[in-house]
């Protein structure tokens, strides 16, 4: 089973290797043992399940999604939570959010006669129950809707047939924080990604566990502009769906990071994951790196029979489970301390700079364009802290000059060149961009001039600290005007000297206005998402810590309550657990030291 998991490797495959292991050179000679080792196979993994989740010690039959590992990180009432959890000041963080996406690289080949094989599970892993997911299929009806955004593969394939396969792929769901999948929530899709499937995905794992405690829940989905509006009433429709008890209205519908920018543009503020409270620093797009490792299996998966299929997936999801479960003890890449959290540019109304009234013109030269000649009278020097005045008021204006120019041109780029594709149309919003260009770098010289005799004139440390070079990547349009749905921008900051005199700005300038409201709300929005990060991850340590200590718990409480033959598993998985525990208690202290505060129960 481990060749399997790690290598893919079929039974057919294995069973060819023992047979040369145990005769190199005529391995056709060996008996052929294939069906039974490949009937044994199936039964060891099934027994192994049992034992592995301790329904070989306590008696009971294995419900649905008993047989699954699911996330350690994620809040989990009752199993990793304290006790007065509802009276958390910040009760927000204990929500809990979900990712989903279709995989249309597991397909099954229909077989060529009738299957006649036995199903040794159905439900109590990561795959969802048959029989009551095939009633849902037999009920629903496929809401034809108008597309109201791009026409995206998910949409324009979801009645689309694949030759000569009874399963077109899968829909899965995982939590959107770890990646860890669902368990009973993982539905096989029968044509295209229709929102039949995705609907009872989505309602086995909101089922999965209690939830109804939490503030509100997060769906990521990369057509949720299409999925959202009738998802209530499709539920309501059905007997075989439903919404968790009182959450009903406080679900929040996000897209992928990667997929929101092939939306229409308000797509992007109202589904990115960067405005939505309580997300933190997520992409929603976790379950694209899974696919990449699950989709090495699905030559294989494509001929077994169904029911091997709904086995040998359970276990490569559990796998998968596992390994992310236990790699949650290492610590994140980064944790920012208390006061440390990056934020937008201080930017609010204040009284304009008294430098904001011009320049004065002098008939005499000034200090800065004699500073080398040494026949000029010691008091001329008297000046000098005049014209570091003036120099700082040219150096102002052209500032504030350089900034309105690249409002206008980031408006025009989005008003007049973007939305046209005709040349005609588009030839006047050109000319104004070249004769903002040139107006760009008329302004940088004179702002370079008057860097420069500022340097010269000796100005203070905190002046000159001020005023830097000008690059020319600072001269770009701001893309969150020109173009606001362009990927990068959650990372993308503002040049330096959109900091300075942002009320002088805004009032002269509608476009700079624009561009300033546009900039503050995603940088605010920035910083809320990198605070709630910072506290996420400091609880989700508690939680993992939490989820290790209860398995151990767990499983001791197995072992007394167990006959004499079989403690010494029961111990021994405890003392897996308590391992892991002690692991990632004691990686996750070494932040600790910084004064930063983690709660284990």
């Amino acid at each position: 089973m481990l060749a399997y998991l790690e290598c893919h490797t079929t039974s057919y495959q294995y069973y060819q290797k023992l047979r040369r292991l145990t005769n190199p050179a005529f391995p056709d000679s060996v008996p052929n043992r294939y069906a039974e080792l490949h009937r044994v196979k199936r039964q060891w993994q099934n027994v192994k399940e049992i034992i592995e989740f301790g329904f070989a010690h306590n008696g009971k039959q294995p419900g649905e999604g008993d047989l699954a590992y699911f996330c350690a990180g994620c809040p989990q009432p009752g199993i990793n939570l304290p006790e007065d959890w509802k009276n958390d000041p910040e009760k927000w963080k204990y929500h809990r959010s979900h990712c989903g996406d279709g995989c249309f690289s597991q397909v099954h080949q229909e077989p060529l006669t009738e299957e006649n094989d036995i199903w040794l599970k159905s439900g109590e892993g990561f795959m969802t129950e048959k029989s009551r997911y095939a009633e849902h299929l037999a009920s629903a009806e496929e809401r034809k809707d108008p597309i109201t955004c791009h026409e995206h593969r998910a949409l324009k394939d979801r009645s689309r047939i694949h030759k000569g396969c009874d399963v077109t792929g899968i829909c899965s769901v995982a939590c959107m924080r770890h990646g860890a999948f669902v368990p009973t929530a993982q539905v096989d899709m029968q044509k295209g990604e229709r929102q039949m499937n995705m609907d009872y995905a989505t309602s086995k794992a909101w089922s999965y566990q209690d939830i109804t405690e939490a503030e509100f829940l997060i769906w990521g989905y990369d057509v949720n502009c299409q999925y959202q509006p009738h998802h209530k009433e499709r539920v309501a429709a059905s007997e075989f769906l439903s919404l968790p008890e009182g959450l009903e209205d406080k679900i929040y519908y996000a897209i992928g990071t990667w997929h929101v920018h092939g939306h229409k543009n308000e797509c992007y503020p109202r589904h990115a994951t960067s405005f939505i409270r309580g997300a933190g620093v997520k992409s929603a797009e976790i379950l694209e790196a899974r696919w990449s490792e699950l989709n090495h299996a699905a030559p294989s998966l494509r001929y077994m029979t169904l029911a091997h299929r709904a086995e040998m997936l359970d276990a490569l999801l559990n796998d998968m489970n596992w390994k992310t479960m236990v790699n949650l003890r290492e610590p994140p890449m980064f944790l920012i301390g208390p006061g440390q959290v990056p934020g937008p540019s201080p930017w609010s109304k204040g009284k304009k700079s008294d430098s904001d009234n011009g320049m004065v013109t002098w008939h005499v030269p000034l200090p800065s364009q004699v500073n080398s000649s040494t026949s000029i009278p010691r008091a001329y020097w008297d000046a000098k802290d005049t014209e570091i005045i003036l120099r700082m008021g040219e150096a102002n204006d052209a500032l504030q000059a350089i900034r309105a120019e690249i409002g206008y041109k980031s408006y025009v780029y989005r008003a007049q060149i973007r939305p046209y594709k005709g040349k005609n149309r588009r030839t006047r919003g050109w000319d104004n961009i070249k004769r903002s260009d040139r107006e760009l770098k008329f302004h940088q010289k004179a702002y370079t001039n008057a860097l420069a005799a500022l340097r010269i004139l000796g100005a203070s440390a905190e002046v000159l600290a001020q005023y830097k070079d000008i690059t020319k990547e600072d001269l770009k349009t701001v893309t969150a005007v020109s173009e606001p749905n362009a990927q990068g921008q959650s990372k993308e900051k503002l040049a330096w000297f959109w900091g300075l005199n942002v009320a002088g700005d805004s009032d002269g300038s509608e476009h700079l206005e624009e561009l300033y409201r546009i900039s503050w709300l995603r940088a605010k929005s920035r910083k809320e998402r990198w605070e709630e990060e910072c506290v996420l991850l400091k609880s989700e340590m508690g939680w993992t810590v939490n989820y290790y200590k209860h398995k151990s718990t767990e499983w001791t409480q197995l072992a007394l309550g167990s006959e004499s033959d079989k403690q010494y598993l029961a111990f021994a998985q405890s003392e897996l657990w308590r391992f892991l525990h002690d692991r990632a208690k004691s990686e996750f202290d070494l932040y600790l030291r910084s004064g930063i505060s983690v709660d284990y129960l």
